[in-house]
């Protein structure tokens, strides 16, 4: 069951962050070259594109959140763990993982009535052109309950004892 979960949350995650994340990536570079080409060769920007970039922004990185984490590439306190005692290092394993999952569920809840509340009233910043902000404030629950799968995986995953752990308990006796 975990191994099924596992590969749902790498498959979903390598796809979001690839996908979503590689074409986000690619938009803002054309975006901002054919701005600077505009205002250089023309003198007339494309109006409201800053406001564009910084949705697309916000969905590259909060999609690219979990990715990290189920890479290992995540901000971690390595400096600190790899220090500790190999039986003592799993045990902070765990408990990063269950901070994590209680943040990015909190995380989840609240963003979502942040979002809601801005698709209510069709929130739109004050600039020439009418950007929806709830569009970019829609890739915070997800990105975060992307994040929250992944610590539950990753919780998961500790909190199962490994063939090789129960090896060394078995030759202890």
């Amino acid at each position: 069951m975990l191994e099924k979960l596992e590969t749902l949350d790498r498959r979903l995650n390598r796809r979001i962050a690839l996908y979503l994340s590689g074409s986000g990536i690619l938009a803002v570079t054309m975006l901002m070259v054919i701005d600077a080409g505009m205002r250089a060769f023309f003198a007339s920007p494309i109006w409201g594109m800053h406001d564009i970039i910084k949705i697309i922004l916000t969905w590259l990185v909060f999609t690219a959140f979990a990715y990290a984490l189920i890479t290992n590439t995540h901000v971690r306190m390595t400096l600190v763990i790899d220090r500790l005692p190999p039986p003592v290092r799993p045990k902070f394993d765990i408990l990063g993982s269950l901070i994590g999952a209680l943040f990015f569920a909190a995380l989840t809840y609240l963003s979502t009535l942040y979002f809601w509340e801005s698709w209510l009233i069709k929130e739109v910043p004050m600039s020439p052109i009418p950007a929806p902000v709830w569009l970019a404030k829609a890739a915070i629950p997800i990105g975060s309950l992307f994040m929250l799968l992944s610590f539950v995986v990753r919780l998961l995953r500790a909190l199962r004892p490994t063939v090789e752990a129960v090896a060394e308990e078995i030759k202890g006796f």
